[in-house]
């Protein structure tokens, strides 16, 4: 039945969608997530879920890789293509159409080897200087602490940068993820901070688990109808990737 139900969403999609090519906007530099090979290249978990959602449903993807902020603009502001990766906010849902889930990002905290606390919850951070992602989403929570003044941040334009903020005392936290293994990666990468790596130290407890979807943009040249086959399709794909192991396996694939 599972089967008829998939084959029939395909059929629908690909009547409204010929030959055409989607554009998909997404940040150039959040690996394992996202990112451009040296060659060039789109990279990553997300990258490789939505070549095997376009398989699915015949539908082909053009990955256009970007600073996230400058990504984000393009994509939700213009109106120029979907977005990937992007996370939930009450701001966004009225610029957006949410896929369901691609992947839950783990958002970890790194501080100085001597400097660890408890951390439960944002206000835990109260009196911290905490390093941030341009352009990046951390929940409402941190968003209003922000804005009331409560809490400082700090904004790198890669978490590379915010590790060494951290080992340069600018910044007393840093939010990394997905997973402490990407900071650790980072760390490996990188022969300035390599060199330090045994000052440098990660909480237990998560920021926080932050969910990332395909959005999109309600402002794109694409008709309701062909807007909500399209979301349709895409979803279907991601469940029958979730059900039949494929999803999984792009997350162990790069590392997860």
């Amino acid at each position: 039945m599972k089967q008829w139900l998939f084959a029939g969403l395909w059929l629908m999609w690909s009547g409204v969608c010929s030959a055409e090519t989607l554009v998909i906007y997404g940040d150039d530099h959040n690996p394992p997530k996202i990112s451009v090979t040296s060659a060039g290249s789109a990279n990553g978990i997300l990258v490789d879920m939505m070549e095997r959602v376009g398989e699915r449903i015949g539908q082909t993807f053009e990955f256009r890789l970007l600073p996230w902020k400058r990504a984000y603009h393009e994509a939700v502001v213009q109106g120029a293509g979907l977005i990937l990766g992007v996370s939930w906010s009450t701001a966004r849902e009225s610029m957006l159409d949410y896929s369901e889930p691609l992947f839950t990002d783990r958002l970890m905290l790194f501080v100085r080897q001597g400097e660890r606390f408890d951390y439960q919850g944002v206000s835990s951070l109260r009196g911290k200087r905490v390093g941030v992602k341009l352009g990046v989403f951390y929940g409402e929570d941190l968003e209003r602490q922000v804005a009331r003044r409560e809490l400082q941040v700090a904004v790198a334009p890669t978490q590379k940068h915010l590790l060494r903020m951290l080992l340069q005392q600018r910044i007393d936290v840093a939010i990394i993820g997905p997973e402490a293994t990407t900071g650790w990666n980072l760390i490996d990468a990188d022969p300035v901070l390599q060199a330090r790596k045994q000052e440098i130290s990660v909480l237990a407890e998560p920021f926080q688990m932050d969910v990332n979807y395909l959005g999109l943009p309600k402002n794109l040249d694409m008709t309701q109808q062909k807007r909500e086959d399209l979301l349709e399709a895409i979803n279907q794909a991601l469940s029958d990737l979730r059900a039949d192991g494929t999803m999984q396996e792009i997350v162990t694939h790069h590392g997860l």
